[in-house]
Order: C-alpha cells, then sequence, then structure tokens
C-alpha cells in the first residue's frame, strides 16, 4: 500500500507542476501576469493534482536498485521488474543438512538474522524440502536440505560464522542460547582479529560462531588495496 501511495502522492506534485505551468502561461497569453487571478489558477493547480494522483498508481514506474541486486544482469529479452539472466560470481554458499526444515529456519533466523529467500520440494524426494536462507547483506545463501539424519555435522571448530553489530548484541544472544540449551561455548574474549566470540549449536549440531570486533572486512580492504 505505501508504494501506491508514494506514487500518487508524486503524481499529485507532478499534475499540480504541470497544471500550475500551465495556467500561468495562459495567464500570460491574455496578456495578464502570470499569477494573476489567483481563483482560476488555483482550481486548475487542484484539478491537474487530482488527475495525476489519479493516474501516477496506474503505471509501474522502475525499481530503484538495491544491494539485492548485486551481481544481477538483466538479459537482453527482459522487461522492468524481471530478472532473466541471473549471473553468480565467486562464494555463493554453503550447504547443510537438517533433519527438521522449520527448526532450523527459526534457529537462522533468530541467530543470524537470516530469512528464506527460496524454498522448495527437492527432485529426489518431494517430501523433502530444501530452503535458501540469507541474511541480505550479500549475494551469499545457506542451503538448508532435510534429510532424514544428519551423520556428519559441521563443527565442533568448522562453523559459520555471524558478525554481531554490537557488543550488546552478542552478549544478550548468547544468553538467549544459554537460556534455550543452544550455548556450546561461552563468550570468550580472543585478544586478536578474530574478537570476541561465543559458539553455538543448532538443532542437528551444526557449530554456529556468534562474534563481535572481528576484522574480516578490515583485511579483505587492506588487501585490495595492496592489490590496487
Amino acid at each position: 500500500m505505501r508504494p501506491l501511495l508514494r506514487r500518487s502522492a508524486t503524481g499529485a506534485l507532478l499534475g499540480g507542476a504541470l497544471f500550475l505551468g500551465l495556467g500561468m502561461y495562459m495567464n500570460r497569453a491574455i496578456g495578464a501576469g502570470p499569477i494573476e487571478h489567483l481563483g482560476p489558477l488555483g482550481f486548475t493547480v487542484v484539478v491537474g493534482a487530482t488527475i495525476g494522483g489519479l493516474v501516477a498508481p496506474l503505471f509501474r514506474w522502475p525499481r530503484r536498485r538495491g544491494p539485492a541486486d548485486v551481481g544481477l544482469t538483466r538479459g537482453a529479452a527482459g522487461h522492468e521488474g524481471e530478472i532473466d539472466n541471473v549471473v553468480d560470481r565467486g562464494l555463493t554458499h554453503v550447504a547443510l543438512e537438517v533433519t527438521d526444515l522449520d527448526r532450523s529456519i527459526e534457529f537462522y533466523a533468530r541467530y543470524a538474522k537470516m530469512e528464506v529467500v527460496h524454498r522448495r520440494a527437492q527432485t529426489t524426494d518431494a517430501d523433502m524440502e530444501i530452503a535458501w536462507l540469507s541474511d541480505r547483506t550479500r549475494p551469499f545463501v545457506v542451503v538448508l536440505m532435510e534429510a532424514s539424519r544428519v551423520d556428519r555435522p559441521l563443527g565442533p571448530f568448522a562453523h559459520l560464522g555471524v558478525a554481531c553489530s554490537t557488543r550488546a548484541e552478542l552478549e544478550r544472544q548468547c544468553a538467549l542460547a544459554a537460556a534455550e540449551g543452544s550455548l556450546r561455548e561461552p563468550l570468550r574474549e580472543t585478544g586478536g582479529p578474530a574478537g570476541c566470540l561465543a559458539m553455538l549449536s543448532d538443532p542437528d549440531g551444526h557449530t554456529l560462531e556468534l562474534s563481535h570486533g572481528q576484522e574480516v572486512g578490515v583485511a579483505v580492504e587492506s588487501r585490495e588495496g595492496d592489490d590496487a
């Protein structure tokens, strides 16, 4: 509803401005000053704004590109709002087997702020599903595939690493994990570029690291500067 209202408001402004210009031109044409005859001029503006506000929502305006568009290109036959050709580059995903897809989705939504961006039935077993999860900060997903059992969970050292925006958020997540029985290793300071971190276990025993103050971004940007 909000995009519709925005289009209507923008259309009203444009319509009012257009009809204002038309009214001023008509005043000049009859030898009057541009802003004389305020009554008819004001009526003209109201009519233009009304028409613009009613007509604008009927048209689909170009979508503003955002972070989710990174790495996406449109095919030659593409139309606005449709992505015909998706080009992935570099590391795009990691995949984990899980025994209860909905339970795992809830876990990663709570502790890693991830959401489902794709979900479908498996081609080999229609009773089992696959879901792609993303935190929408980059074109990268965690693939969760349902299985009857998980024989080799990720860990104990192998893990997914998720950075928290603040130390307070990290501490809050650790307290929640401890209360829910998901905290494998408590919060600790590493005294190095790994910052402070804690290890959690997801419902199938896969290891999730939560951290704050790591220097992955610093290392990557520094290396890019060296290469340049």
